[in-house]
C-alpha cells in the first residue's frame, strides 16, 4: 500500500498540510512525486471533516508549505477555515494558481527572499494582484527551507496569526509562549 496516502489511524509528520483546530495540530504528509493533487485534497478534506467531528468546538486554520501551500489553497473554498497560512507557496512552477479561489478567511503568506526552489518575485506579484492582498511577510536570507530562519519563522506565524487566535476555551490555560491578544 502506499504508505503516503494513508490516514486511518495515523497522521504523518512531514512538510505539507497542517490542519489547525484552535491548540490540536494535525499533519499530513504530502510529497508531489507520491502524491497527485486529487489525492491530496481528498485526504485534507477528509481528515478536516474528521477534526471537526471530533472537535466542533473548534476553529479550523490551514497551513501549507510548499505543494502543501497549493493544496490547502485549493481546499480553502470548501473548508471556509478561520485562517489560511501560505508558506513559500509555489508560484509559477507547476500548478495553477490562479485556478484557486481567492479564500473567505484572514490569509497570511510567508516567502523567503532567498528561495532556490520557487521565484521570490513571481510571489510577490501574484500577491500583488490579488483583491484583497493576502498579508504578506517577506523573509530576508530565507531559503526555500528556511535553514537557520525557522525561529525567523515561528516569530512570523506567530506574529501574523495573534489577532485572530480564538478565546481560550474554559479552564484552559493560554500557553506561556502564545499569548492571549488583548480585546
Amino acid at each position: 500500500t502506499d504508505q503516503a496516502t494513508k490516514i486511518s489511524g495515523k497522521l504523518y509528520l512531514v512538510i505539507g498540510i497542517v490542519v489547525l483546530l484552535s491548540f490540536l495540530l494535525l499533519t499530513l504528509a504530502f510529497r508531489t512525486v507520491l502524491v497527485p493533487l486529487i489525492s491530496a485534497l481528498v485526504n485534507l478534506l477528509a481528515v478536516a471533516a474528521w477534526a471537526r467531528a471530533q472537535h466542533p468546538q473548534h476553529a479550523l486554520w490551514l497551513a501549507g508549505f510548499s505543494f502543501g501551500a497549493y493544496v490547502s489553497l485549493r481546499a480553502a473554498a470548501a473548508l471556509q477555515p478561520g485562517l489560511l497560512l501560505s508558506i513559500a507557496p509555489p508560484v509559477g512552477r507547476s500548478w495553477d494558481f490562479d485556478a484557486a479561489a481567492h479564500p473567505n478567511c484572514p490569509w497570511l503568506v510567508i516567502q523567503g527572499e532567498a528561495d532556490e526552489i520557487v521565484d521570490p518575485q513571481a510571489v510577490y506579484a501574484w500577491v500583488e494582484q490579488l483583491k484583497p492582498p493576502p498579508e504578506l511577510v517577506r523573509m530576508p536570507d530565507a531559503s526555500h527551507f528556511f535553514h537557520r530562519r525557522l525561529m525567523d519563522l515561528r516569530g512570523a506565524i506567530k506574529n501574523g496569526v495573534r489577532a485572530y487566535l480564538p478565546e481560550p476555551l474554559p479552564g484552559a490555560s493560554p500557553s506561556p509562549s502564545m499569548p492571549t491578544p488583548a480585546p
